[in-house]
């Protein structure tokens, strides 16, 4: 492996990946849109800032709990676990659409590299991405642990090598079995409908594991707190199981002198060694697979377009033609419908774990809830769960170059959106409609207030992502190589996630003041009257501004 020509391919990604080049020629050669470069690091510094207060926050009860039980270390271990699920899980897609999926491929594979190059860049392109999300989640954890010990640097030197190489195991497995299912995927002529079960299947399997692992902890409570009381270490230990080599962080971490070291040694090894495995893997099948998925989706790839003769309204046609096409892609399927399956999953899995205790929860705190309050809560719910499929953000982005076949039909601007924001509603109501059933049935609640709940989440959801798609007409992302890009790295998906938070509390606050003053009837008038307001705003930049902004998209 040639150490030059890796670092170029890395260079090469890692800008194609972020933008860096359009980024630099924009606001610091041209000097043009300055206030939405402000803007957009105003928005991430704010995610950021919430992210971490919220981890500090539950870093601080968990903690407490710890130090009670002698055992302040599970923090660690909880939040390695944490990392690793987290990365597996939200990475697998990106794994798929990264290496299988992006156009980026089809010029690597001519130029003079080996498979080995190809597949380091683009897992260290991965990489880069996955530390910036840990940082945020991460350090501030490890950093309040220390702090709260009164640690010594040597625990912070340790720290910054477990958390360099953290999140290398996980995405090495993810990689690992994306090779693995596309190798298989790619002998079928549907291999986007076979690639988009069998990452939701893994996924589902994966999670699904670590809750029975979960389960057998917990399923016999008076052995468990036999082995809490009689080991010192048998919390870590159990929280071990959902990811064995946690515990060998965490004691690297913890555990003083030599100890800790060869703990934190064992850690590195096992990283290295994984990731050697996935090399000499990567150069026996990787290209096969690459190769196979070209021959057999060339032809297929994209092949319907909104060119279509039907007797259906245009708009509604549209709509559903938006929708197969969001399916289609497995790199849209399994970053953005994601959400939609794990929260079932969670519920049911939950349901199971807890037995007769849920029975005992439902009945003693959640029979005494207003009704009123779980219509709102169900409908806010929609909103949340829409804005994080990113679905409603990203409608024209996902477009990319093939935005010039909306553009070349006689729609207008409010046709185009509409039909974006009813395909985004569709796959927004029945996924969320899932999860909301789930929860239904796992706490026993009535269904005349979920019923009305998801018919108003699906109006004001309506209203929030209308105001999605119009931000998502004003400033498209249309010129990326990955598919995963339009909707993992679009500043959209955060703009929106943090008016959805705006929105959110703004509701919760209000909920607080009607709770506190007895008058959850006036509430529901209040939250009808705010959804209208929003449907009303989004309606008028919708015609407003809508038209212009369409003809304004440079592709």
């Amino acid at each position: 492996m040639r150490g030059k020509q890796l670092w170029s391919v890395y260079k090469a990604l890692v800008n194609t990946h972020y933008g860096l080049s359009a980024i630099k020629d924009l606001y610091f050669k041209k000097r043009q849109r300055l206030w939405e470069l402000i803007l957009i690091i105003v928005a991430l510094s704010l995610t950021a800032v919430m992210v971490v207060a919220a981890s500090i926050s539950v870093t601080h009860n968990i903690f407490s709990m710890g130090e009670t039980l002698g055992e302040p270390e599970i923090v660690l271990s909880l939040s390695v676990v944490a990392a690793g699920l987290g990365t597996f899980v939200f990475s697998f897609g990106l794994v798929l659409s990264a290496f299988y999926f992006s156009d980026d491929i089809k010029t690597l594979i001519p130029l003079p590299l080996t498979a080995l190059e190809v597949l380091t860049a683009k897992f260290a392109t991965i990489f880069t991405s996955q530390y910036l999300i840990l940082a945020v989640f991460i350090i501030p954890i490890w950093v309040f642990y220390g702090i709260k010990l009164d640690a010594h640097v040597f625990y912070y030197l340790k720290a910054l090598i477990g958390f360099v190489f953290l999140p290398i195991l996980p995405l090495v497995l993810a990689t690992l079995v994306a090779i693995v299912l596309m190798r298989i995927v790619n002998i079928s002529k549907r291999k986007d409908l076979f690639t988009v079960i069998g990452g939701v299947v893994v996924i589902v399997l994966f999670v699904g594991g670590q809750i029975y692992f979960q389960m057998q902890a917990t399923n016999n409570p008076e052995l468990f707190l036999e082995q809490l009381l009689m080991q010192t270490t048998s919390f870590v230990q159990i929280i071990g199981r959902l990811f064995p080599p946690s515990i060998w962080l965490t004691h690297g971490l913890t555990q003083p002198g030599i100890s800790g070291l060869l703990y934190l040694v064992f850690f590195i090894g096992l990283t290295i060694v994984s990731f050697l495995v996935l090399l000499a893997l990567a150069q026996k099948v990787f290209y096969k697979s690459v190769l196979m998925g070209m021959e057999s989706g060339k032809a297929s790839r994209r092949k319907s377009s909104f060119i279509s003769y039907s007797s259906r309204p245009k708009v509604f046609s549209l709509a559903l033609s938006d929708c197969k096409m969001f399916l289609r892609d497995p790199s849209y399927v399994l970053n953005g419908l994601i959400g939609y399956v794990l929260l079932p999953v969670l519920f049911v899995f939950q349901a199971i774990t807890l037995g007769e205790s849920l029975d005992v929860i439902s009945q003693t705190f959640i029979s005494k809830v207003d009704p009123t309050l779980i219509v709102v809560v169900v409908a806010l719910y929609f909103s949340v769960i829409g804005v994080m499929s990113s679905i409603p953000a990203t409608p024209f982005s996902r477009e990319g170059k093939y935005l010039w076949n909306l553009r070349s039909l006689p729609v207008s601007a409010k046709e185009a959106m509409l039909a974006k924001l009813i395909s985004a509603q569709i796959i927004n109501f029945i996924g969320s409609s899932l999860g909301v059933i789930a929860l239904a049935v796992v706490l026993n609640l009535s269904a005349l207030p979920i019923i009305i709940g998801c018919i108003w989440g699906l109006v004001f959801s309506s209203g929030t992502s209308s105001l999605w798609v119009f931000l998502d007409l004003l400033r498209p992302m249309l010129n990326w190589t990955n598919p995963t890009k339009a909707i993992k790295s679009n500043i959209n998906v955060i703009f929106s996630s943090i008016g959805t938070v705006g929105i959110i509390l703004l509701v919760i606050t209000r909920i607080m003041v009607h709770y506190s003053a007895g008058t959850f009837n006036q509430m529901v008038f209040e939250f009808a009257g705010f959804t209208v307001v929003i449907a009303i705003l989004g309606y008028f930049l919708w015609n407003r501004f809508g038209e212009k902004a369409y003809k304004a998209i440079v592709q």
